[in-house]
This record gives structure tokens, C-alpha cells and sequence, in this order.
């Protein structure tokens, strides 16, 4: 039997597989099959038609991530991230999105530039920082484009510019990032480098509400509050929905370092 391997690791999570789909997996990566062998690891990790298992995932992850397989180098550092023995490995996180940053992975380098902005496995390093999330950003990442925003914002490691940061949070709103939507939609609440438009910042929290960000569903609420009496009733389920999104967060992290 030949199992069609997955490279979109979202739909993993998305189909159900067999038992006979897991032997071949298990087959494939016991020959060094690395795309077998990350796959195997990754749904160890999350325990999808196997066991959740996070020293198995290590095993088979870090075979493909040896080999210098970049999207196991990567899947490999969150692993660190979430859980190791009871708590994050910062450090071992770091070492596996250097290797997966240092062969072009943009969402290894933007992670890697928040390593160096929160200091952790590393010294806090904003300039450092700001490096890596250009080079996310220069790939089209969105996360690395709102994250290059955010440091023109702070003149965290570069010269603070409006401008910039503006430049920036639009290219990741434009690809419908959240984060990108709910800073772009900032700037023009407060009037950043553009015009203070209430309707332009509604329009762009709305949008990032939408896709679960629960600080922009806070400010949508906290705005159409300040409306008609319309839009106070929107207003308070934008609120109540933001205080559910808070909390279903603050569980999935606490979850993870258990």
C-alpha cells in the first residue's frame, strides 16, 4: 500500500485516516522517508489517528529534521515551544528555527525574530529581532509583515516611522492577516500616518474580529457600544465574544504546558 503523504500539515488535522493508513505511515518512516517520518512526528504530537505521544513526535521529527529537512526543523521547534517534560525548551526551540530560518523558512524566521524580541532562549535582541522579521516579510510572510510593522510602531530595533509601519500592517491586512487587520485598523483609530477614520477602523476590526482575534472583537465592541442604540446590542456580543475568545485562549495555553 502507498500512502499519499500530506505537505499542507492543516489537513491533517482536517481527515480522518485509517489504521492501515497509520502502518504505511509508520513503514515509510522507518525506511527515512523524512516527509513520513514529520508527518508521523506531527501527528504524534497532536495525537491524530495515533496516540498523542510528544516523545515519539521528538523521535520522528528530529530523524527529518537531522536530515535537513526544513518544514521538520520546523515543526520540530514547536514542539519545544509548546511542551517538553512539563514546560517550553527555549533553548532547544531556538537551535531547530535557526536551521529552518537559515534555509529560507519565513515562518521559522519570524518566530525566530520573536525569540529575540521576548529574549527567550537568546539574549532580547530587537535589532536581531527586526532582522529576521524583514527577512519573513520580504518572503510575503504576513506574520513577518506585521510583526516589521510592529517594530517601526515601537522603534524596537530600527528607527520608529509611522510611515513604515503603516506600509507594513496593510501588506499583512491585504493577505486578511488578523493581526495585520486589528493593527492597520489602530492606526486609523488613532490616526497614524493616515487619517483618523472611525469607519475605516471599524470596517478593518470587523474584518479581524471575524477571523477570532479577540482584541479587535474587544475594540469593535468598546466602539459600537459608542454608537446607536442599533449598535449597542451588536456591541455588547462583540464584547461577550471577545471575554469567550480571551478565555478559550488562555486555556490552550495553559493546556499546553501541561
Amino acid at each position: 500500500m502507498e500512502c499519499q503523504r500530506t505537505v499542507n500539515f492543516n489537513k491533517v488535522h482536517e481527515t480522518e485516516v485509517t489504521p492501515e493508513y497509520i502502518d504505511c505511515l509508520v513503514e515509510d518512516a522507518q525506511r527515512g522517508e523524512t516527509l513520513a517520518e514529520t508527518e508521523l512526528g506531527y501527528r504524534y504530537q497532536f495525537g491524530l489517528g495515533v496516540e498523542r505521544n510528544p516523545s515519539l513526535a521528538i523521535h520522528w521529527m528530529r530523524k527529518a529534521a537531522d536530515e535537513g529537512f526544513m518544514c521538520a526543523q520546523c515543526k520540530l521547534s514547536y514542539v519545544y515551544l509548546g511542551s517538553f517534560d512539563g514546560a517550553p525548551n527555549w533553548s532547544e526551540a531556538t537551535v531547530w528555527l535557526r536551521r529552518a530560518a537559515d534555509q529560507g523558512c519565513p515562518l521559522a524566521q519570524h518566530n525566530l525574530g520573536m525569540m529575540y524580541a521576548e529574549g527567550k532562549g537568546v539574549p532580547q535582541n530587537f535589532a536581531i529581532a527586526f532582522k529576521w522579521f524583514l527577512k519573513s516579510a520580504e518572503q510575503g510572510h504576513p506574520l513577518g509583515q506585521d510583526a516589521v510593522g510592529m517594530a517601526y510602531m515601537k522603534g524596537e530595533g530600527v528607527k520608529q516611522s509611522y510611515a513604515k509601519a503603516v506600509k507594513y500592517f496593510q501588506m499583512a491586512a491585504d493577505q486578511n492577516n488578523p493581526f495585520g487587520l486589528y493593527n492597520l485598523a489602530m492606526c486609523y483609530l488613532h490616526g497614524h500616518h493616515v487619517k483618523k477614520d472611525i469607519s475605516k477602523a471599524i470596517e478593518l476590526f470587523h474584518r479581524s474580529a471575524l477571523l477570532g482575534d479577540a482584541y479587535a472583537q474587544r475594540e469593535l465592541g468598546e466602539l459600537l457600544l459608542e454608537g446607536n442604540i442599533g449598535l449597542k446590542m451588536e456591541g455588547l456580543e462583540w464584547l461577550a465574544r471577545s471575554e469567550q475568545t480571551f478565555s478559550e485562549w488562555k486555556t490552550a495555553e495553559s493546556t499546553s504546558l501541561t
